[in-house]
């Protein structure tokens, strides 16, 4: 350490080191002596202490320490050494702090990121990262299923084919195996002889693997001989003849070779076949031993060719309304018999007590007898629709007019009938009269006649009824008013007069009454006179004429 001494007059005796100096690492010590007047000093004693601080990283080894291994597909991952960095400090010290993995440790397949980190004494770090790579690599070929040599023949002198083939698959670890390259694939031309074949399948990785094998084309006559065969053959016989002898045109067959010979025939023309079915196989063959045949059969078929005896039944023919939809129909059913005693009912169009539709419906039955000969019964069904009801007449009364006395009659209107009917159509067929018409006085009796379409008819009948009537009242010849005169308080007189009189078109006229009559007593003052005449119709008329009666001077 220096020792710094300070003297000062007053105060401060000496300065030799300063603020702002300099000072080398370590530790300095610092004194201050003050003085005062009289001499009398006092210190003041600190240190400087310089410390060196290291602030600089470690320097780490740390290039080119990326490890790359690889294993076999679907390995999952291995154990795997390497060298770990290092690293130096201008301290001359640096330790590893940390680090994630350690050589020797299992690695998954993939990329695996590595970190170690150096320390050095001040805490300074540095860091270290690089990868371990696994890499799965496939290194085994695929796994190739391969066929078999192929052997075609061929007609002779046709110098080759078209050859189909089912192709040589392959697998692989991979899931994948692909055909790189094929010489010759299924349905190409092979010429005769022998063709080598070559598939050759690749994985992924580029591994390959292939499939060899030959195609061999060889011309051989292999084609047999072309038959002309020749039909079944059914022959019929009465019942119970057992068998028939059978001639047939023998069949026969051609080759490429030029010859085909009979090799065998289990029958000949001419033998005797029983009853039942018989076959016969004819085989053919060429010098190469090629064989064809031609089997037919020889049916000898016991017959019953008499058809069934029907009892049919006639037509049948039923009648509806004319509204109806149709209705159900029975008969009695048709029969049949037949030779062999036994014959069925083997279909029928329609059964008895079945609906049948306005029209004509055919039936059909068909008898059948065990050798299969059918007869038919055929008849008919006809449902008509029949309008049978009668139309409705809305009729009117009796027609009433009166006319003048002597005309003989007149012309009468009057609103016609009408009628309706079910099948929606009437109309009028006739009349014995119309409106407007001239009728004689008296009863007349009109008669109109509807009709429908079936011609169904309803009539209405009703009286016109012309009455002459005498409307027209007498003629009256009537008197003048009469005056008699009496004497004072004689009160009244018996008056004599001239009866009126009346005449009328229907030749009669009568009194009908009269107030008062000639003879009669007239008391003094006026009296009215009414006579009323009457016509045998009732027509009236009156004379009206006053009596008066004066007491003279």
């Amino acid at each position: 350490s220096q020792q710094l001494l300070i003297t000062q007059e007053l105060f401060l005796f000496s300065l030799e080191v300063a603020p702002g100096d300099f000072f080398s690492p370590g530790t300095t010590q610092v004194t201050y002596i003050f003085v005062d007047p009289s001499g009398q000093t006092a210190f003041c004693i600190f240190t400087v202490t310089v410390t060196p601080v290291d602030q600089v990283p470690p320097v780490i080894a740390c290039v080119g320490l990326d490890v790359t291994e690889t294993i076999p597909l679907n390995g999952f991952g291995t154990t795997v050494q390497f060298s770990e960095p290092t690293a130096t400090d201008n301290s001359g010290t640096a330790n590893l702090q940390s680090r994630t993995h350690t050589p020797g440790q299992f690695f998954q397949s993939g990329t695996t990121h590595i970190t170690y980190v150096f320390i050095d004494p001040s805490g300074n770090t540095a860091e270290c990262s690089f990868n371990i790579i696994i890499t799965e690599v496939d290194n085994i070929p695929p796994v190739v299923s391969c066929i078999n040599d192929i052997t075609q023949e061929i007609p002779l002198n046709s110098f080759g084919v078209v050859v189909e083939f089912t192709e040589p698959t392959a697998t692989d670890n991979s899931g994948t195996a692909s055909v790189l390259s094929a010489t010759q694939r299924p349905g190409q031309f092979f010429q005769t002889g022998t063709t080598t074949v070559t598939y050759i399948f690749a994985d992924p990785s580029g591994n390959t693997a292939d499939c060899v094998f030959d195609i061999i084309v060889v011309e051989v006559d292999n084609i047999p001989p072309v038959v002309s065969c020749i039909s079944d053959i059914t022959r019929e016989i009465p019942l119970n003849s057992f068998g028939v002898v059978v001639q047939f045109t023998e069949p026969t067959a051609t080759d490429n070779s030029g010859t085909a010979s009979v090799l065998s025939a289990t029958q000949r023309p001419g033998q005797f076949f029983q009853t039942g079915t018989t076959t016969v196989t004819y085989i053919f063959a060429d010098p190469s031993g090629n064989t064809a045949d031609c089997v037919f059969d020889i049916s000898v078929v016991e017959v019953d060719d008499t058809p069934p005896d029907v009892t049919c039944i006639q037509d049948i023919t039923r009648i509806v309304t004319i509204d109806s939809t149709g209705t159900t129909v029975s008969w009695t059913e048709p029969t049949a018999t037949d030779n062999p005693g036994v014959v069925s009912l083997q279909s029928r169009s329609h059964a008895p007590g079945d609906f049948f539709s306005p029209g004509t419906t055919q039936v059909t039955y068909i008898f059948v007898d065990p050798s299969g000969q059918t007869a038919f019964c055929i008849f008919t069904v006809t449902v008509t629709p029949e309008d049978n009801v009668l139309p409705v007449v809305s009729c009117i009364p009796d027609v009433t007019e009166t006319t003048a006395l002597g005309t003989g009659g007149r012309l009468v209107f009057y609103t016609e009938p009408t009628a309706t009917d079910d099948s929606g159509v009437v109309s009028l067929q006739q009349r014995t009269h119309g409106p407007g018409t001239f009728f004689s006085s008296g009863v007349t009796q009109v008669t109109y006649i509807f009709v429908d379409p079936a011609g169904n008819t309803a009539e209405c009948t009703f009286r016109v009824i012309v009455t002459e009537m005498d409307n027209i009242p007498p003629v009256v010849s009537c008197i003048n008013d009469i005056t008699r005169e009496i004497p004072l308080n004689s009160f009244g007189v018996v008056v004599q007069f001239t009866e009126p009189t009346a005449t009328d078109n229907s030749g009669t006229a009568s009194v009908l009454s009269a107030t008062p009559r000639p003879g009669q007593f007239f008391q003094t003052g006026t009296t009215t006179v009414t006579y009323i005449f009457a016509d045998p119709s009732g027509n009236t008329a009156d004379c009206v004429f006053d009596i008066i009666v004066v007491e003279g001077k």
